[in-house]
């Protein structure tokens, strides 16, 4: 994923799904800081589509 903030990518590896609530929730870890976090879907087309936009 490109971070605009700083003008580089982030690499990121998917650690958990799961689904709440009809939500999909997307725990993801970027690989250079070990930072998580995570993004909330309202299905799994969203979520793939939005990653499929950022991808490298």
């Amino acid at each position: 994923m490109k971070d605009k903030v700083f003008e580089r990518y982030n690499y990121l590896n998917i650690i958990n799904f799961k689904e709440i609530n009809e939500e999909l929730i997307v725990t993801v870890k970027n690989v250079d800081d070990n930072h998580l976090q995570n993004f909330k879907f309202s299905n799994f087309q969203h979520f793939e589509n939005w990653f499929r936009k950022y991808e490298i």
